[in-house]
């Protein structure tokens, strides 16, 4: 993986502002390459250039693209998703009536039982196996973006690559599962018990609070909506710092 973090490297040195997509864990476990060209180098998966090259743009598709990016006037962009950045700081205290109602549902669920516990402790394979079909079910697969990543990202044990588990009374209930780059946090997924009310806010609360992330400094970078108007309508709740308009580009 040396050669991946030679590119973030470059990234870091130039400047980029890094989107979602921009990870060694995520690169690894999506099977991305870096490819090569003519004084310049980009992340490739599926045989698409995921993001803006590092140099001289040797590609004539750019999947998302970074902050205030624009390769130029023969470039065509086109909407393709919203990105969120939050601050974990912002989560430590919950006053005021912006967190009113983000305050009051993440309380409900730990409120109403006992013996929840919060681990990195990696759980049986099985339960995972359970949690995720239940999860792909409620949501519908098809509506799901690469759910094979998903279900790589909750077993893979590269380094980098940071999961949480929720369990109560013995069952597990939800995962947090995140990794980094040299400015933010990727908060990747958080998949949790369906027909559990509140449950999903407990656990965002807990992933915002936990001192593993809190620590390190960075504002979470908490992907986009997928076209999901009552996702984005729940993340436009949170208070984000920043909420980036995505876009890919076509030369033309």
């Amino acid at each position: 993986m040396e050669r991946f973090q030679k590119h973030l490297d470059r990234m870091k040195k130039s400047g980029s502002d890094p989107n979602f997509f921009c990870s060694i864990p995520y690169w690894v476990v999506s099977g991305s390459r870096l490819k090569t060209g003519e004084a310049s180098e980009w992340i490739e998966t599926d045989d698409v250039c995921l993001t803006p090259p590092q140099g001289p743009i040797s590609v004539d598709f750019i999947w998302s693209d970074f902050n205030e990016y624009c390769p130029g006037p023969e470039w065509q962009k086109e909407f393709l998703d919203w990105e969120y950045l939050y601050d974990p700081i912002s989560f430590q205290n919950l006053s005021g009536k912006k967190w009113r109602k983000f305050r009051k549902n993440r309380s409900k669920w730990a409120d109403l039982y006992t013996g929840t516990l919060y681990t990195e402790t990696l759980q049986k394979s099985e339960e995972i196996n359970a949690l995720l079909l239940s999860w792909f079910e409620w949501r519908g697969v098809e509506s799901i973006h690469d759910p094979e990543i998903i279900y790589q990202l909750c077993f893979s044990d590269f380094p980098g690559l940071k999961r949480k588990f929720i369990r109560r009374s013995g069952q597990l209930f939800g995962i947090n599962i995140w990794d980094e780059n040299y400015r933010y946090v990727n908060y990747r997924f958080c998949i949790s018990m369906p027909g559990e009310p509140f449950l999903d806010e407990y656990m965002r609360w807990l992933f915002y609070t936990d001192p593993v992330v809190v620590n390190t400094g960075k504002l979470v970078n908490d992907g986009g909506s997928l076209g999901n108007e009552s996702l984005e309508w729940f993340k436009d709740k949170l208070n984000p710092v920043r909420k980036r308009a995505v876009y890919s580009w076509k030369k033309v």
